[in-house]
């Protein structure tokens, strides 16, 4: 199966944590920020340590230390990516698009989960993640094949968040919006934009609509410089042409000439008789 690289965008409890966890039993890696930051702590590496003190103060991680973090690991990637929750800008979608190309790699589409505020907050109420790796669960939807275990790295502590409250989640969406409309306004025009709908509430749909994305993207493009060529072999036939065009001109002329000759002397002969 080939694999692409993905940006995905959705709103918060709209599904995209739990379509994301299925692309990862396929093969798929999913490639987060925050999770970058976390194992750079945990490896206590000097950038892990300065990024510790940053969290410990309170500040914000800057732009460059995201950017070198993404750059290491793209350096080690393949196909198959999923970046989530990165970019929240057109600063950062033009950042990542510059470290793809510089590894070689390219972005093959940006999938939309597009939810209904009112079906998020519906399940946002139920929502629990492993303590582990922080797959997304929901009392009223996806819950783990086994009970009890978590389907990605098999943990058994689960927790709920403290910010699933209905204001927390109205201000979410909210802000969500702000920043990802923007972001869907910028990716629509590359043409990179695939909407998925979230509204039936069912993951199964939705997945098998993402599966219907990969589809699409797998089938052979025809590529522009075939029109290039065909503009290139006509400016050439035309030129063509218009050299035969020239040449039969300069032909007739000349044939016009003789023809005249001839009908001259032939004139002259009989007058002489």
């Amino acid at each position: 199966m080939k694999l692409f690289n993905l940006v995905f965008i959705g709103p918060p409890g709209g599904g995209k944590g739990t379509e994301i966890q299925l692309l990862q039993q396929e093969q798929y890696i999913k490639i987060s920020t925050g999770d970058l930051l976390r194992n750079e702590v945990a490896k206590k590496t000097p950038l892990g340590l300065s990024i510790q003190k940053d969290m410990d103060s309170g500040k914000l991680i800057t732009d460059s230390i995201v950017t070198k973090l993404l750059d290491q690991e793209l350096k080690q990637s393949k196909s198959g990516l999923i970046f989530d929750g990165y970019p929240r800008n057109i600063a950062q979608a033009k950042k990542l698009s510059s470290l793809l190309l510089k590894n070689k790699l390219k972005l093959d589409a940006v999938i939309h989960l597009d939810t209904p505020d009112s079906l998020i907050i519906k399940r946002i109420i139920g929502r629990y993640v492993c303590v582990k790796c922080g797959a997304t669960y929901n009392k009223n939807g996806v819950q783990p094949k086994k009970e009890g275990v978590c389907d990605v790295c098999s943990g058994t502590e689960f927790k709920v968040r403290s910010d699933d409250k209905l204001e927390v989640v109205e201000k979410r969406l909210k802000e969500y919006h702000e920043v990802a409309d923007e972001l869907l306004e910028y990716y629509r025009k590359k043409g990179l934009v695939r909407d998925v709908s979230g509204e039936a509430g069912d993951q199964l749909i939705t997945h098998n609509q993402v599966l219907n994305v990969f589809k699409e993207l797998a089938k052979p493009k025809i590529k522009r410089t075939t029109k290039k060529v065909s503009k290139k072999s006509s400016k050439k036939v035309k030129k063509v042409s218009k050299k035969v065009k020239k040449i039969s001109k300069k032909v007739s002329k000349k044939v016009k000439k003789v023809s005249k000759k001839v009908s001259k002397k032939k004139v002259k002969r009989t007058t002489k008789k």
